[in-house]
């Protein structure tokens, strides 16, 4: 399988007055690089497909 980075930008409201990221954005920043990671990746036909 191949490896897939994203360097996520740290945005100023993610971080409180000590500089510390909570734990809990986690899986939001793993949600971020997935859609990227689906965008940059995958072939695109060109079409725009609706439901």
């Amino acid at each position: 399988m191949k490896k897939y980075t994203y360097a996520l930008p740290l945005r100023w409201a993610d971080a409180d007055a000590y500089g510390h990221v909570n734990n809990a954005l986690f899986p939001r920043y793993m949600e971020e690089a997935r859609t990227r990671m689906f965008q940059e990746m995958l072939p695109t036909d060109g079409f725009i497909h609706e439901s």
